[in-house]
Protein backbone atom coordinates (compact mmCIF):
# COMPACT_ATOMS: atom_id res chain seq x y z
CA UNK A 1 0.00 0.00 0.00
CA UNK A 2 1.11 3.52 -1.11
CA UNK A 3 0.16 6.44 1.69
CA UNK A 4 0.97 9.77 0.15
CA UNK A 5 0.70 12.95 2.05
CA UNK A 6 -1.78 15.88 2.00
CA UNK A 7 -1.30 17.88 -1.34
CA UNK A 8 -0.30 21.58 -1.21
CA UNK A 9 -2.17 24.64 -1.16
CA UNK A 10 -4.71 25.80 -3.02
CA UNK A 11 -2.13 27.67 -4.81
CA UNK A 12 -0.05 25.21 -6.62
CA UNK A 13 -0.49 21.93 -8.42
CA UNK A 14 0.10 19.03 -6.86
CA UNK A 15 3.23 16.91 -7.38
CA UNK A 16 3.47 13.76 -8.90
CA UNK A 17 4.32 11.33 -6.60
CA UNK A 18 5.94 8.02 -8.64
CA UNK A 19 4.92 4.54 -7.26
CA UNK A 20 6.62 1.57 -8.69
CA UNK A 21 5.05 -2.13 -8.08
CA UNK A 22 6.21 -5.19 -9.48
CA UNK A 23 4.33 -6.74 -12.09
CA UNK A 24 1.39 -9.24 -10.66
CA UNK A 25 1.71 -7.86 -6.90
CA UNK A 26 -1.55 -6.00 -5.34
CA UNK A 27 -1.88 -2.41 -5.81
CA UNK A 28 -3.35 -0.30 -3.17
CA UNK A 29 -3.18 3.91 -3.63
CA UNK A 30 -4.04 5.51 -0.89
CA UNK A 31 -4.17 9.63 -0.21
CA UNK A 32 -5.00 11.75 2.51
CA UNK A 33 -7.44 14.58 1.71
CA UNK A 34 -8.68 17.71 2.84
CA UNK A 35 -11.66 18.41 4.93
CA UNK A 36 -13.20 20.45 2.06
CA UNK A 37 -12.21 17.61 -0.66
CA UNK A 38 -14.49 15.20 -1.99
CA UNK A 39 -12.70 11.80 -3.28
CA UNK A 40 -12.80 11.26 -6.91
CA UNK A 41 -10.27 9.10 -8.88
CA UNK A 42 -9.59 9.60 -12.60
CA UNK A 43 -7.06 8.22 -14.53
CA UNK A 44 -4.75 10.45 -17.35
CA UNK A 45 -7.77 13.03 -16.21
CA UNK A 46 -10.74 10.68 -17.29
CA UNK A 47 -12.75 9.51 -14.94
CA UNK A 48 -13.11 6.11 -17.13
CA UNK A 49 -10.98 3.89 -14.56
CA UNK A 50 -9.65 0.35 -15.98
CA UNK A 51 -11.80 -2.21 -14.84
CA UNK A 52 -8.87 -4.25 -12.77
CA UNK A 53 -9.16 -1.19 -10.43
CA UNK A 54 -11.52 -1.13 -7.53
CA UNK A 55 -12.63 2.09 -5.49
CA UNK A 56 -12.02 1.40 -1.71
CA UNK A 57 -14.09 3.69 -0.07
CA UNK A 58 -12.90 6.47 2.20
CA UNK A 59 -12.11 6.28 5.93
CA UNK A 60 -10.24 8.26 8.32
CA UNK A 61 -6.84 8.12 7.69
CA UNK A 62 -3.81 7.61 9.91
CA UNK A 63 -1.97 10.00 8.24
CA UNK A 64 -1.24 13.65 7.90
CA UNK A 65 -3.89 15.70 8.43
CA UNK A 66 -6.45 12.57 9.53
CA UNK A 67 -6.07 15.05 13.25
CA UNK A 68 -7.70 17.75 11.17
CA UNK A 69 -10.73 15.81 9.95
CA UNK A 70 -9.14 14.50 6.62
CA UNK A 71 -10.41 11.03 5.35
CA UNK A 72 -8.17 8.59 3.61
CA UNK A 73 -9.35 7.53 -0.18
CA UNK A 74 -7.82 4.79 -1.31
CA UNK A 75 -7.46 2.56 -4.51
CA UNK A 76 -7.07 -1.10 -5.32
CA UNK A 77 -6.10 -3.56 -7.78
CA UNK A 78 -5.82 -7.75 -7.00
CA UNK A 79 -2.83 -7.82 -9.52
CA UNK A 80 -0.50 -4.92 -11.36
CA UNK A 81 -0.30 -5.24 -14.76
CA UNK A 82 1.13 -2.62 -17.55
CA UNK A 83 -2.28 -1.44 -18.39
CA UNK A 84 -2.98 0.03 -14.69
CA UNK A 85 0.21 2.70 -15.58
CA UNK A 86 -0.35 5.89 -15.43
CA UNK A 87 -1.09 9.34 -13.82
CA UNK A 88 -3.89 9.32 -10.78
CA UNK A 89 -5.51 12.05 -9.17
CA UNK A 90 -7.48 11.54 -5.52
CA UNK A 91 -9.61 14.45 -6.26
CA UNK A 92 -10.45 17.91 -8.52
CA UNK A 93 -8.92 20.62 -8.36
CA UNK A 94 -5.70 22.60 -8.47
CA UNK A 95 -4.77 20.85 -4.91
CA UNK A 96 -5.47 17.42 -5.56
CA UNK A 97 -2.58 14.97 -5.46
CA UNK A 98 -1.25 12.90 -8.44
CA UNK A 99 0.10 9.47 -8.50
CA UNK A 100 2.10 8.03 -11.28
CA UNK A 101 1.69 4.05 -11.14
CA UNK A 102 5.07 2.44 -13.07
CA UNK A 103 4.37 -1.25 -13.17
CA UNK A 104 7.81 -2.83 -13.26
CA UNK A 105 7.90 -6.39 -16.14
CA UNK A 106 8.03 -9.79 -13.61
CA UNK A 107 11.64 -10.06 -12.73
CA UNK A 108 10.79 -14.13 -13.39
CA UNK A 109 11.57 -13.91 -16.86
CA UNK A 110 15.14 -14.68 -16.44
CA UNK A 111 14.90 -17.18 -13.30
CA UNK A 112 11.50 -18.61 -10.64
CA UNK A 113 12.79 -18.83 -7.56
CA UNK A 114 11.74 -21.60 -5.60
CA UNK A 115 9.01 -21.21 -3.48
CA UNK A 116 10.23 -23.86 -1.03
CA UNK A 117 14.03 -24.77 -0.75
CA UNK A 118 13.51 -28.13 -0.95
CA UNK A 119 12.14 -28.00 -4.79
CA UNK A 120 14.00 -29.54 -7.32
CA UNK A 121 16.32 -27.08 -9.58
CA UNK A 122 14.00 -24.24 -11.84
CA UNK A 123 14.91 -24.80 -15.30
CA UNK A 124 16.45 -21.57 -17.58
CA UNK A 125 14.03 -19.29 -19.53
CA UNK A 126 13.56 -20.15 -23.44
CA UNK A 127 15.55 -18.71 -25.95
CA UNK A 128 13.60 -15.44 -26.35
CA UNK A 129 13.34 -14.74 -22.66
CA UNK A 130 14.65 -10.65 -21.81
CA UNK A 131 18.10 -11.33 -19.30
CA UNK A 132 17.67 -8.24 -16.81
CA UNK A 133 20.05 -5.65 -15.02
CA UNK A 134 22.63 -7.43 -13.09
CA UNK A 135 22.09 -4.32 -10.85
CA UNK A 136 17.86 -5.37 -10.55
CA UNK A 137 17.68 -8.43 -7.75
CA UNK A 138 14.99 -10.30 -6.90
CA UNK A 139 13.60 -10.48 -3.64
CA UNK A 140 15.52 -12.58 -1.31
CA UNK A 141 13.66 -14.35 2.06
CA UNK A 142 14.70 -12.49 4.70
CA UNK A 143 15.73 -15.83 6.48
CA UNK A 144 15.68 -19.41 4.98
CA UNK A 145 14.39 -22.74 6.28
CA UNK A 146 12.19 -25.25 7.15
CA UNK A 147 13.55 -28.36 4.96
CA UNK A 148 12.96 -31.88 6.49
CA UNK A 149 15.63 -33.43 8.02
CA UNK A 150 17.99 -35.87 5.36
CA UNK A 151 17.04 -33.04 2.76
CA UNK A 152 19.08 -30.50 1.21
CA UNK A 153 18.18 -27.20 2.72
CA UNK A 154 19.65 -23.86 0.36
CA UNK A 155 20.11 -20.36 1.98
CA UNK A 156 21.34 -16.87 0.39
CA UNK A 157 24.63 -15.46 1.30
CA UNK A 158 24.55 -12.38 3.98
CA UNK A 159 20.55 -13.55 4.63
CA UNK A 160 19.66 -15.95 7.81
CA UNK A 161 19.32 -19.26 7.47
CA UNK A 162 17.53 -21.56 10.40
CA UNK A 163 16.92 -25.46 10.72
CA UNK A 164 14.71 -27.01 13.48
CA UNK A 165 15.16 -30.21 15.37
CA UNK A 166 12.04 -32.44 15.60
CA UNK A 167 13.65 -34.78 17.89
CA UNK A 168 11.59 -35.11 21.31
CA UNK A 169 14.64 -34.70 23.74
CA UNK A 170 14.03 -36.81 27.07
CA UNK A 171 14.28 -35.27 30.72
CA UNK A 172 17.66 -33.57 31.63
CA UNK A 173 18.90 -34.33 28.30
CA UNK A 174 19.98 -31.36 25.44
CA UNK A 175 19.87 -30.90 21.92
CA UNK A 176 23.43 -31.26 21.28
CA UNK A 177 24.31 -28.92 17.11
CA UNK A 178 27.28 -30.06 15.09
CA UNK A 179 28.84 -28.79 11.72
CA UNK A 180 30.15 -31.52 10.23
CA UNK A 181 30.69 -33.87 12.69
CA UNK A 182 31.78 -31.02 14.79
CA UNK A 183 29.85 -29.19 17.79
CA UNK A 184 29.35 -26.17 16.95
CA UNK A 185 30.43 -24.39 19.49
CA UNK A 186 34.35 -25.09 18.14
CA UNK A 187 33.62 -24.28 14.84
CA UNK A 188 35.21 -21.20 14.54
CA UNK A 189 33.61 -19.58 11.13
CA UNK A 190 30.40 -19.67 12.93
CA UNK A 191 30.82 -19.36 16.25
CA UNK A 192 29.69 -15.54 17.05
CA UNK A 193 26.92 -15.70 14.21
CA UNK A 194 24.52 -18.58 15.39
CA UNK A 195 21.84 -18.93 18.54
CA UNK A 196 20.11 -21.54 19.80
CA UNK A 197 16.28 -21.02 20.65
CA UNK A 198 12.77 -22.79 21.66
CA UNK A 199 14.92 -25.29 24.20
CA UNK A 200 17.67 -25.73 21.78
CA UNK A 201 15.41 -27.28 19.23
CA UNK A 202 16.01 -24.55 16.72
CA UNK A 203 19.34 -23.45 15.44
CA UNK A 204 19.27 -19.68 13.91
CA UNK A 205 22.61 -18.73 11.54
CA UNK A 206 22.93 -15.16 11.23
CA UNK A 207 24.19 -12.97 8.06
CA UNK A 208 25.24 -16.40 6.17
CA UNK A 209 28.44 -16.89 4.41
CA UNK A 210 30.06 -19.15 1.52
CA UNK A 211 31.96 -21.11 4.36
CA UNK A 212 28.30 -21.97 6.39
CA UNK A 213 27.70 -24.88 3.54
CA UNK A 214 28.03 -28.35 4.86
CA UNK A 215 26.34 -31.32 6.40
CA UNK A 216 24.60 -29.96 10.01
CA UNK A 217 22.70 -32.29 12.75
CA UNK A 218 20.75 -32.68 15.99
CA UNK A 219 21.59 -34.99 18.40
CA UNK A 220 19.74 -36.19 21.43
CA UNK A 221 19.35 -39.39 23.57
CA UNK A 222 21.19 -41.38 21.00
CA UNK A 223 18.76 -40.15 17.98
CA UNK A 224 19.70 -37.83 15.34
CA UNK A 225 18.63 -35.36 12.20
CA UNK A 226 21.32 -34.42 9.34
CA UNK A 227 20.37 -31.66 7.12
CA UNK A 228 23.06 -30.65 3.51
CA UNK A 229 23.40 -26.76 4.00
CA UNK A 230 23.79 -25.61 0.34
CA UNK A 231 24.29 -21.65 -0.61
CA UNK A 232 22.47 -21.02 -3.85
CA UNK A 233 24.96 -19.97 -6.41
CA UNK A 234 25.00 -16.84 -8.47
CA UNK A 235 27.31 -15.05 -10.60
CA UNK A 236 29.48 -11.50 -10.93
CA UNK A 237 32.21 -9.89 -13.53
CA UNK A 238 34.29 -6.77 -12.63
CA UNK A 239 32.51 -4.59 -14.51
CA UNK A 240 29.30 -3.80 -16.58
CA UNK A 241 31.62 -2.06 -18.93
CA UNK A 242 34.87 -3.45 -20.40
CA UNK A 243 37.18 -2.58 -23.09
CA UNK A 244 40.10 -4.03 -25.21
CA UNK A 245 42.53 -2.72 -27.72
CA UNK A 246 42.17 -4.19 -30.94
CA UNK A 247 44.87 -6.76 -31.57
CA UNK A 248 45.45 -7.39 -27.67
CA UNK A 249 44.95 -10.51 -25.59
CA UNK A 250 41.14 -10.08 -23.54
CA UNK A 251 40.41 -12.34 -20.00
CA UNK A 252 36.85 -12.07 -18.24
CA UNK A 253 37.00 -13.84 -14.99
CA UNK A 254 33.75 -15.04 -14.00
CA UNK A 255 33.08 -14.71 -9.90
CA UNK A 256 31.28 -17.53 -8.45
CA UNK A 257 29.17 -16.43 -5.34
CA UNK A 258 28.02 -19.88 -3.31
CA UNK A 259 29.17 -23.14 -2.45
CA UNK A 260 29.35 -25.34 -3.65
CA UNK A 261 30.55 -23.69 -6.94
CA UNK A 262 28.79 -25.19 -10.37
CA UNK A 263 30.42 -24.92 -14.03
CA UNK A 264 29.53 -21.29 -15.39
CA UNK A 265 27.86 -21.07 -18.86
CA UNK A 266 28.43 -17.88 -21.34
CA UNK A 267 25.93 -15.90 -23.31
CA UNK A 268 26.55 -13.02 -26.15
CA UNK A 269 24.81 -10.63 -28.13
CA UNK A 270 27.00 -8.66 -30.70
CA UNK A 271 24.09 -5.96 -31.52
CA UNK A 272 25.08 -4.16 -28.92
CA UNK A 273 27.99 -1.47 -28.11
CA UNK A 274 26.65 0.32 -24.80
CA UNK A 275 25.01 -0.67 -21.74
CA UNK A 276 21.61 1.09 -21.14
CA UNK A 277 18.19 -0.51 -20.26
CA UNK A 278 17.67 -2.25 -23.52
CA UNK A 279 21.15 -4.53 -23.17
CA UNK A 280 19.78 -6.64 -20.74
CA UNK A 281 16.39 -6.56 -22.48
CA UNK A 282 17.11 -7.66 -25.97
CA UNK A 283 20.08 -10.07 -24.76
CA UNK A 284 18.81 -13.23 -25.18
CA UNK A 285 19.32 -16.68 -22.88
CA UNK A 286 19.28 -19.02 -26.15
CA UNK A 287 22.49 -17.34 -28.09
CA UNK A 288 25.40 -19.46 -26.19
CA UNK A 289 28.91 -18.00 -27.02
CA UNK A 290 30.49 -20.39 -29.28
CA UNK A 291 33.77 -21.25 -28.87
CA UNK A 292 37.09 -22.32 -30.83
CA UNK A 293 39.80 -20.73 -32.70
CA UNK A 294 40.67 -17.10 -30.30
CA UNK A 295 37.78 -17.57 -28.49
CA UNK A 296 37.89 -20.03 -25.90
CA UNK A 297 36.85 -21.00 -21.55
CA UNK A 298 38.54 -22.09 -19.08
CA UNK A 299 38.83 -22.81 -15.69
CA UNK A 300 39.69 -19.68 -13.27
CA UNK A 301 41.75 -19.21 -10.81
CA UNK A 302 39.42 -19.82 -7.96
CA UNK A 303 38.89 -23.37 -9.61
CA UNK A 304 35.66 -22.55 -11.66
CA UNK A 305 34.72 -24.42 -14.77
CA UNK A 306 34.75 -22.55 -17.31
CA UNK A 307 34.76 -19.37 -15.08
CA UNK A 308 37.77 -17.68 -17.63
CA UNK A 309 36.87 -16.46 -21.19
CA UNK A 310 39.79 -15.60 -23.17
CA UNK A 311 39.70 -14.11 -26.37
CA UNK A 312 42.63 -14.02 -28.23
CA UNK A 313 43.45 -10.91 -30.50
CA UNK A 314 40.54 -9.31 -30.08
CA UNK A 315 39.13 -7.77 -33.16
CA UNK A 316 36.38 -5.16 -33.61
CA UNK A 317 33.37 -8.07 -34.40
CA UNK A 318 34.19 -9.34 -31.00
CA UNK A 319 31.95 -6.30 -28.97
CA UNK A 320 28.95 -6.57 -28.21
CA UNK A 321 26.99 -8.09 -24.47
CA UNK A 322 28.43 -10.94 -22.77
CA UNK A 323 26.74 -12.32 -19.59
CA UNK A 324 28.04 -15.54 -17.79
CA UNK A 325 25.33 -17.62 -15.85
CA UNK A 326 25.44 -20.54 -13.20
CA UNK A 327 25.11 -24.39 -15.67
CA UNK A 328 22.15 -25.15 -13.25
CA UNK A 329 21.83 -28.47 -15.64
CA UNK A 330 24.68 -29.92 -13.74
CA UNK A 331 23.30 -28.86 -10.21
CA UNK A 332 21.29 -32.09 -9.90
CA UNK A 333 18.75 -30.35 -7.12
CA UNK A 334 20.82 -27.43 -6.49
CA UNK A 335 18.19 -24.25 -6.73
CA UNK A 336 18.68 -21.46 -8.52
CA UNK A 337 19.77 -18.25 -7.01
CA UNK A 338 17.40 -15.08 -6.75
CA UNK A 339 19.84 -13.17 -7.88
CA UNK A 340 20.14 -12.85 -11.48
CA UNK A 341 22.83 -13.14 -13.92
CA UNK A 342 26.25 -10.95 -14.57
CA UNK A 343 26.63 -8.70 -18.00
CA UNK A 344 29.30 -6.72 -19.51
CA UNK A 345 29.12 -4.55 -22.79
CA UNK A 346 33.12 -5.18 -24.42
CA UNK A 347 34.10 -2.13 -26.48
CA UNK A 348 36.99 -3.15 -28.85
CA UNK A 349 39.40 0.25 -29.20
CA UNK A 350 41.18 0.97 -32.28
CA UNK A 351 44.91 -0.02 -32.01
CA UNK A 352 45.42 4.05 -32.92
CA UNK A 353 42.94 5.38 -31.05
CA UNK A 354 45.35 6.81 -28.15
CA UNK A 355 47.32 7.89 -31.48
CA UNK A 356 45.09 10.58 -33.00
CA UNK A 357 44.57 12.90 -30.15
CA UNK A 358 48.45 12.88 -30.23
CA UNK A 359 48.57 14.14 -34.12
CA UNK A 360 45.65 16.05 -34.07
CA UNK A 361 47.64 18.51 -30.88
CA UNK A 362 50.53 18.47 -32.95
CA UNK A 363 48.46 19.75 -36.15
CA UNK A 364 47.50 22.38 -34.19
CA UNK A 365 50.99 23.12 -32.77
CA UNK A 366 52.23 23.68 -36.40
CA UNK A 367 48.79 25.73 -37.59
CA UNK A 368 49.47 27.83 -34.89
CA UNK A 369 53.09 28.14 -35.22
CA UNK A 370 52.62 28.75 -38.87
CA UNK A 371 50.00 31.88 -38.43
CA UNK A 372 52.93 33.06 -35.94
CA UNK A 373 55.76 33.27 -38.45
CA UNK A 374 53.33 34.68 -41.10
CA UNK A 375 52.33 37.50 -38.78
CA UNK A 376 56.18 37.98 -38.25
CA UNK A 377 56.85 38.70 -41.57
CA UNK A 378 54.22 40.82 -42.28
CA UNK A 379 55.17 42.83 -39.03
CA UNK A 380 59.23 43.45 -39.87
CA UNK A 381 58.34 44.39 -43.82
CA UNK A 382 57.15 48.05 -43.18
CA UNK A 383 59.87 48.32 -40.24
CA UNK A 384 62.47 48.06 -42.79
CA UNK A 385 60.92 49.84 -45.19
CA UNK A 386 61.06 52.62 -43.10
CA UNK A 387 64.17 52.45 -42.10
CA UNK A 388 65.26 52.35 -45.85
CA UNK A 389 63.62 55.93 -46.00
CA UNK A 390 65.44 57.25 -43.34
CA UNK A 391 68.66 56.61 -44.40
CA UNK A 392 67.88 58.17 -48.07
CA UNK A 393 66.79 61.50 -46.49
CA UNK A 394 70.01 61.85 -44.15
CA UNK A 395 71.98 61.43 -47.60
CA UNK A 396 70.10 64.01 -49.18
CA UNK A 397 70.86 66.42 -46.40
Amino acid sequence: MVETPPGPGPEEEGPVIEVVVPEGAPLELACVLRVEQRAEWRREGSAALPAALQVAGESAGAGAGAGSGGLTARLRAAAATRELQGVYSCARGPQAQRLRVVVKPRPAAYVTVAAAATEPATTLAPAGAPLLRQSEVLPVRAESGGAPPGTPQYYDVGRNTSMTCSIPAASGQQIVWEKNNTVLANVKEIKDRYKLESDNARLVISRSVEEDYGNYSCKAGGEAQHWQLRARVYTKLPSTDSSVVDGQKLKLVCKMIGKPALPVKWFYNKDHTSYDEEVVKDLQLGVELETGGRIKLENSDAGIENGQLVIEAAERADAGAYACIPDFSAAGNHTQSPHLPAVTVLRVKDMYAALWPFLGICAEVLVLCAIILVYEKRRTKPELDDSDTDNHDQKKS
